[in-house]
């Protein structure tokens, strides 16, 4: 009987030794793992903090560098405003150069319009040349030997004759495809040449009717009258416009 007891507190001891191991290792584990918990969460939030002071540092930084650019924007906005009144000066004054410069070219290269004075010139008869694009139609005939009235040369113009309060009145259209060709520098030569050399600058005076494409080789042409003592006076006719108006009495004419 004694015996029996024994047994059955010897076992009750080993399922008590049992249940308390086993609930040992349960409360060891739950230990273990709240403390490995803690671990990590400590390591978490140092590394959310060392993070988020990296980004605070980086905000501060962007941040101390927009008060910087900030900053350099508000000094160039003041220095703009203070330049500002004298670069619409300056600006003006460039301006006004400018007008001063195109007037002082436009009168530089403004032709000086010549209009003589031209003494007894009704006791002279007039000599109507034309030049329109660059070609030289002379008018009356210079072959003729008379210089009281010369007639019309009408190898390079047609003429058609109206009256009008005792005045002749001449339309005069210069024919395309003739004329002399003239060029400044080129040689003297055909009825340019004739001209010089028949007409009598003591009777008579040129009257020069010249386009206004046609400058250059007017003041060639005119110069050489001029250098064999010819008066002269001139008006613009059209550059299209092929027919010149003239009336004449007492053997001088002039241009409608």
């Amino acid at each position: 009987m004694s015996r029996k007891c024994d047994q059955d507190f010897s076992s009750f001891d080993l399922l008590l030794d049992t249940i308390c191991n086993t609930f040992g290792g349960i409360v060891f584990i739950s230990l273990l793992m709240v403390i490995l918990a803690q671990s990590e969460s400590n390591e978490s939030q140092k590394t959310i903090k060392e993070s988020t002071e990296s980004i605070n540092q980086s905000i501060a930084s962007l941040n101390n560098q927009i008060n910087q650019l900030n900053e350099k924007i508000k000094g160039k906005k003041e220095q703009m405003r203070q330049n500002e009144p004298n670069s619409i000066v300056t600006l003006k004054n460039q301006i006004e150069q400018l007008n001063q410069k195109i007037e002082d070219s436009k009168k530089k290269n403004q032709r000086q319009l010549r209009f003589p004075r031209l003494k007894a010139v009704s006791d002279k008869n007039s000599i109507v040349i034309a030049i329109q694009s660059s070609k030289l139609y002379i008018i009356q005939d210079v072959y003729s030997q008379s210089y009281v009235n010369r007639g019309f040369d009408k190898s390079d113009v047609e003429v058609s004759v109206s009256s009008l309060d005792k005045r002749h009145m001449f339309s005069i259209k210069l024919l395309p495809n003739r004329g002399q060709l003239i060029s400044e520098g080129s040689l003297i030569s055909g009825k340019l040449k004739d001209a010089l050399h028949h007409l009598n600058p003591d009777h008579e005076y040129i009257l020069f009717c010249v386009s206004k494409n046609s400058f250059t080789e007017f003041n060639y042409v005119k110069k050489m009258f001029i250098e064999r003592g010819f008066e002269y006076n001139w008006i613009i006719i059209s550059d299209v416009d092929d027919t010149i108006q003239l009336s004449s009495g007492g053997g001088s004419a002039s241009v409608q």
